[in-house]
């Protein structure tokens, strides 16, 4: 018998090994491969912006904007660095760096101030339906010593001191609810330019600019010119900025306020813990915090200007830490004696004042010096 060449044998056991893979091919699988379903953000393309004929210029903006609320509902959570400067006051403030953790369901915010140096350290946790729906904060050095975590209604005094919006509005999806809601009010009205373009740069990221014009000052107009920039990749947006008219003829416009979202990283599994002030990654001392009260501020006049709280460094007020004003420490009463010749005890207000009425509505700390009884 004749003896088969080596290659001719070598080549059938290579067919031999490969026929039931090939033959398996032909037919099919015999069984569906299951693939994890993915979770991950899936952002539509940004559609062209350019108006129809007939329709109000900022009526593709808006479109945008309805869709890109649904990709957003997407996104679980996200982190990122927010830069922000505001005009308060009619005075342009300084920009204001932010690390901040954001969920959505519930809504929950953690703020950590990374700049300018009289701010950087604090801290500040917003759980929607959480601590009585007060924000939760602290600041730093000798503030945070004395007073440690206070609590803070995020739409009030104290909490909007240096603020143009709560914490309560922050973040792209909140962003993009406001742009939805003042697109949807001025599409009421005429007096609108709009115009948009492909390739601006936030931050090495390649954006569609989108820029919105009010020619003419009108008081139920918000802003004169308004500029989103929207991330291409991610189809979210990434920065606005608005300004005001100018208040000289053929000057500049008037800047009002610029927010850029920057680092951005999407759903990173974030879990109550880091919306919580015993997370021991965090800086928060004491575990009740102090509640802040701004109520008294409605009554009297006498203790209210010279209150001091020391939590943020400004002339704000708090329940704890009150002194009487100059005018109620110098008031006198001279009190009428019992025929018996012991000392009658005078009615002393909440403040600790010897007047014959208090001259605040909360509970002060007693004015150090004589005793209140004669």
């Amino acid at each position: 018998m004749a003896r088969m060449p080596l290659s001719t044998s070598w080549l059938i056991v290579l067919l031999a090994a490969l026929w039931p893979a090939w033959a398996q091919g032909q037919s099919g699988p015999s069984q569906p491969v299951k693939v994890a379903e993915r979770t991950e953000y899936r952002p539509g393309k940004i559609p062209d912006l350019t108006p129809r004929p007939g329709e109000h210029p900022f009526a593709p903006a808006v479109r945008w904007a309805q869709q890109g609320l649904q990709h957003l509902e997407q996104i679980r959570d996200y982190s990122c660095v927010l830069i922000k400067r505001e005009r308060i006051g009619g005075k342009l403030q300084d920009y204001q760096y932010m690390y901040l953790k954001v969920r959505h369901r519930p809504f929950s915010v953690y703020m950590y101030f990374l700049a300018p140096k009289d701010v950087k350290g604090q801290e500040v946790i917003y759980v929607e339906g959480k601590n009585g729906g007060n924000l939760l904060a602290h600041g730093t050095g000798v503030r945070h010593t004395l007073f440690g975590t206070v609590s803070l209604k995020p739409t009030g005094m104290l909490a909007m001191n240096g603020n143009r919006y709560p914490i309560t509005e922050v973040g792209i999806l909140n962003l993009t609810r406001r742009l939805l809601e003042v697109g949807t009010m001025d599409m009421q009205r005429g007096e609108a330019q709009f115009q948009w373009f492909r390739g601006a740069r936030v931050n090495n990221r390649r954006c569609v600019c989108m820029q919105f014009v009010h020619p003419k000052p009108r008081k139920y107009f918000r802003f004169h010119i308004a500029r989103v920039f929207v991330d291409e990749e991610l189809n979210v947006p990434i920065r606005y900025e608005s300004y005001s008219w100018p208040t000289t003829s053929g000057g500049k416009p008037i800047l009002l306020e610029e927010y850029t979202y920057t680092n951005l990283k999407l759903n990173n599994g974030f879990t109550d813990l880091d919306f919580d002030v015993n997370n021991p990654k965090y800086n928060f001392k004491n575990r009740q915090p102090f509640l802040a009260s701004e109520s008294h501020k409605k009554r009297g006049s006498g203790c209210v200007r010279s209150r001091v709280c020391l939590f943020l460094g400004e002339g704000i007020s708090a329940s704890r830490v009150a002194v009487p004003s100059p005018a109620a420490a110098r008031t006198r009463t001279k009190w009428p004696r019992r025929r018996t010749g012991s000392a009658t005890r005078p009615r002393t207000g909440p403040c600790g004042n010897r007047a014959a009425r208090p001259t605040c509505g909360t509970k002060c700390i007693r004015r150090p010096g004589r005793s209140s009884a004669r």
